[in-house]
C-alpha cells in the first residue's frame, strides 16, 4: 500500500521526529510512506481564516493526483475505533487504489476546498491536539492498524 501524508506545518519538535522515525521503521514491512510538509501561508491581522484555509488548501490540491484516495483529518470527520481505521485500511488495499493520502491542515484546519476533494472525513478525537503531534499520531494508528490486520500483539 502506498500512502502519502500531506500536511501543512514547520519542522516539527525533535522528540516528534524521532517517535515518527521509529513509526516509519515499523512501518516499512506494511507499506510505503512519503511525506510532504508544506510552509504555511503567512497570517496577519488582516487574512480572514477561510482564506487562509483555502490558501494552503490550493498547495495541498496541487500535489493530490487525480486517482488517489484522500482522507482529510478534520474535527467534523467520523471518529473510528483503532479496529475499524484498520478495517478502512484493508478494505483501501483490496480496492488496489493507486494512493492513499492523509491531509492535514495548518493551525486554524483545512479549507472547504481540501475537505470538498476528500474521499474520507476522519476525526481522531473531539480534543485539541498540538498541531504538531497530529502526524505522530497518524503513524502510530498507521502502524496499530497494520498490526491488527497482522496479527501483531501490540494492539491490545
Amino acid at each position: 500500500m502506498n500512502v502519502k501524508i500531506i500536511s501543512i506545518g514547520r519542522k516539527r519538535a525533535e522528540e516528534y521526529m524521532r517517535l515518527e522515525q521509529e513509526y516509519l521503521k515499523r512501518l516499512t514491512p506494511f507499506m510505503k510512506i512519503s511525506q510532504i510538509l508544506l510552509k504555511p501561508v503567512k497570517s496577519g491581522s488582516n487574512i480572514k481564516p477561510d482564506s487562509l484555509m483555502y490558501r494552503e488548501g490550493e498547495e495541498i490540491l496541487k500535489r493530490i493526483p487525480d486517482n488517489s484516495y484522500v482522507c482529510a483529518l478534520d474535527r467534523k470527520g467520523k471518529m473510528l475505533s483503532s479496529g475499524e481505521f484498520s478495517n478502512l485500511l484493508n478494505n483501501l488495499q483490496r480496492k488496489s487504489i493507486g494512493e492513499t493520502i492523509f491531509v492535514i491542515g495548518g493551525a486554524a484546519g483545512l479549507g472547504e476546498n481540501v475537505i470538498n476533494r476528500a474521499d474520507y472525513k476522519l476525526s481522531f478525537s473531539l480534543m485539541t491536539f498540538p498541531h504538531d503531534m497530529v502526524p505522530l499520531i497518524l503513524f502510530e494508528q498507521l502502524y496499530r492498524a497494520n498490526s491488527i490486520l497482522h496479527g501483531s500483539k501490540y494492539h491490545k
